[in-house]
């Protein structure tokens, strides 16, 4: 009886995406419940940034990064 392996799909494996510049590193998460958040460190804590559609996440990442 051959073995059964489970696969995840492509979408697990994307996420959370890292956007890079230079040494710094922004992190974009996605929620389950729809939106994204971006890891936001800029005031010497962590704090959750949350953003309706992916590319405006992704925008505001690249300007964190740099």
């Amino acid at each position: 009886m051959p073995t059964q392996v489970k696969r995840r799909s492509s979408k697990s494996n994307d996420w959370p995406k890292t956007i890079k510049f230079g040494r710094e590193a922004v992190k974009v998460y996605r929620r389950k419940s729809g939106g994204f958040m971006v890891a936001n460190y800029s005031s010497g804590e962590r704090k959750l940034d949350s953003y309706p559609t992916e590319a405006k996440a992704i925008e505001a990442a690249n300007l964190l990064a740099r």
